[in-house]
């Protein structure tokens, strides 16, 4: 547990850090395939119609995953532009929002939030989830 107001002020500071730090580059490289590709695709094409309902690949209904993920991707492209930034953008959107989670629950049992969410951040899958047009990271925030 941090004893002192400076050391949980430091803690915070560097929880901020390592956040920010995740998005750096986001959209510094090509999507990958064949996942991010095609998930990219559906948040294009669902930007692209206003369809936020019905996720479609190649104009045909894609039903194979839950629309939330598109749907935030698609959002952000309506803001950003179809980029691969914003393709990725909300894997770290979750995943920030669940060290949120983590955070807030750490503190409400007694450890400290900002040493949790810092450990949740700094895992090497989190890092990887959190930089990938994949659903893992939008799943790990609704089921934290």
């Amino acid at each position: 547990m941090v004893s002192s107001l400076s050391e949980r002020a430091l803690l915070t500071a560097w929880t901020f850090i390592v956040a920010i730090a995740l998005a750096v580059h986001l959209g510094a490289y090509p999507l990958l395939d064949p996942d991010e590709g095609r998930n990219g695709e559906v948040g294009r094409e669902m930007a692209a119609t206003n369809d936020y309902v019905m996720p479609r690949l190649d104009g045909m209904p894609y039903l194979d995953k839950p629309i939330v993920y598109f749907a935030a991707e698609a959002a952000t492209m309506e803001v950003t532009g179809p980029t691969e930034f914003a393709a990725r953008f909300p894997a770290w959107l979750f995943t920030i929002g669940t060290a949120l989670l983590i955070a807030w629950f750490a503190s409400r049992v007694g450890i400290d939030a900002p040493a949790a969410a810092i450990m949740f951040l700094t895992m090497p899958l989190t890092i990887a989830f959190s930089r990938t047009v994949i659903f893992d990271s939008a799943l790990s925030f609704f089921i934290t």
